[in-house]
């Protein structure tokens, strides 16, 4: 039986996380803290960097006591990736 190839979306939750993990000492993110960290992104409780594209933007975040750096996709509304935040 072939395997069931997951979405664009769920791909990029995925990269999200394991990229969190690795930059940021080892701290795992859930589903639920994508999605508060999404949140501020909608509400603009963060700082603008800047635009990478048209659906593509970079952020800074704080979050659990954390300022994070986050490339967002605001199409599917989801965190593409974690950057380190001396870039």
């Amino acid at each position: 039986m072939a395997r069931r190839r997951c979405s664009k979306t769920k791909a990029l939750k995925g990269h999200a996380k394991s990229r969190s993990f690795q930059r940021y000492d080892g701290v795992t993110l859930s589903n639920r803290d994508l999605r508060a960290i999404v949140h501020k992104i909608q509400t603009r409780d963060g700082e603008f960097v800047e635009k990478k594209s048209n659906r593509v933007t970079e952020w800074k975040i704080s979050y659990n006591e954390t300022l994070w750096r986050v490339r967002y996709d605001k199409t599917r509304g989801v965190i593409i990736t974690f950057l380190p935040v001396d870039s």
